[in-house]
């Protein structure tokens, strides 16, 4: 995982598949978007994956760069 700033906000990156993909609830955030789930209903490039936080594993959605 990596980590990197877009306009002040922290955005979490997750090797998937040898590719970048960033963690949705980041993007959202920075963009001012209130509802995750409703922004990402008709993306096509998500998935799911897990990462390791100081209080255990989280289940995470991440998006592709398209």
């Amino acid at each position: 995982m990596k980590t990197e700033q877009w306009n002040g906000y922290p955005i979490r990156f997750v090797d998937h598949e040898g590719e970048w993909w960033a963690v949705a609830k980041d993007i959202t955030d920075a963009l001012g978007i209130k509802n995750t789930g409703q922004a990402l209903a008709n993306l096509k490039g998500i998935s799911k994956t897990y990462t390791l936080t100081n209080r255990g594993t989280q289940k995470v959605l991440i998006i592709d760069e398209k």
